[in-house]
């Protein structure tokens, strides 16, 4: 008789749980790969198996963060991602009983909300998850901006020998209009580091002396450049379109860009300013959907994270200073 089991699993199940992953997302092979070989960790993460007989053909990863939402003010969220089932094992309901697990287990530590991305939307909307719809920026670098005026700009890559250290510091000064929402850790810093969920030739920064004062990251699409992040401090703001125009070049052909900026980010309005075809859209089902779900509530671990401020459905409601995704391209793969 075929039993199932949900469990936490350890560290030590990292490379059998991107297996699974792999196997239901065999486009991912290189990303992977990528993991696994910086040491197969998430920061602030548990991965959630399902094993029949067991061996796991059903898992998803539980993240922890916290967001700023205000520019003096953040709160914890919790995230689930990689949910996969091996192809095999697939339509016995065991994703649905590992997303279960993931619930209650954000719940038991306080949490009043769990977030996730997806492009099936009715199967997590029958599972009790809201679509929320986002603003998403399409836009066309048709050709690279000017330089700068400022003779004291360098542009570099940031694989050139920008200290860690010194990108970590622009993210903290940076005005909150240009930061993303996500408040980095150490741990997450150092996952970073060793993990790039981009492409490593789309890392450009803009410094003064052996100061980075911008900084943006990318990923090619089929069509173009996935812009996932873009921060600058407020007086180099400008020095992002010289940065774009670096990745458009490297890119070649593709010169589409889409990011999932807020309208309020700089950004949107240097490129209003340089005439630069661009339009908002609207996420939807075929664009990747973020889906939250009100968890029941639980009794809370010792760990204290009861009595911390948790993101609701109403700081959703009532917008962010940043959209919400920028921080999700840290964690996924």
């Amino acid at each position: 008789m075929t039993s199932f089991a949900v469990r936490a699993a350890p560290l030590s199940d990292s490379a059998e749980v991107s297996r699974v992953i792999l196997s239901a997302n065999p486009h991912l092979e290189e990303r992977i790969q990528r993991f696994l070989a910086s040491g197969g960790r998430w920061a602030h993460a548990t991965a959630v198996v399902g094993e029949v007989d067991n061996h796991i053909r059903s898992c998803a990863v539980v993240f922890r963060r916290e967001l700023w939402i205000s520019a003096d003010e953040r709160a914890r969220i919790g995230g689930i991602g990689a949910v996969s089932t091996h192809p095999s094992a697939r339509g016995q309901g065991y994703a649905t009983r590992v997303l279960r697990f993931c619930e209650e287990l954000l719940a038991r530590e306080g949490h009043r909300l769990a977030g996730l991305f997806c492009n099936i939307v009715e199967f997590y909307r029958r599972l009790g998850w809201l679509p929320i719809e986002e603003d998403f920026l399409e836009f066309v670098c048709e050709s690279p901006w000017p330089n700068f005026q400022n003779p004291n700009y360098r542009i570099c890559a940031v694989d050139s020998g920008i200290p860690q250290k010194a990108l970590e510091e622009l993210c903290e000064r940076a005005a909150p209009e240009s930061a993303s929402a996500l408040v980095r850790s150490p741990e997450i810093w150092n996952d970073y580091q060793h993990w790039h969920r981009d492409d490593d030739d789309l890392r450009w920064a803009a410094l003064i002396g052996d100061m980075p004062v911008a900084f943006v990251r990318g990923r090619r699409t089929p069509t173009g450049v996935l812009l996932q992040e873009a921060i600058a401090l407020s007086q180099h703001q400008p020095a992002l379109l010289t940065l774009i125009g670096r990745q458009a070049q490297i890119a070649g052909e593709r010169k589409q860009f889409q990011t999932n900026l807020s309208r309020q980010h700089p950004l949107a309005k240097l490129l209003e300013q340089k005439g630069a075809k661009h339009c908002w859209k609207k996420t939807s089902g075929q664009t990747t959907m973020l889906m939250l779900k009100t968890l029941k509530p639980g009794l809370s671990h010792s760990h204290g994270l009861s009595t911390e401020r948790f993101l609701t459905i109403q700081d959703f409601e009532r917008k962010f200073p940043w959209e919400p995704r920028t921080w999700w391209a840290i964690d996924r793969f």
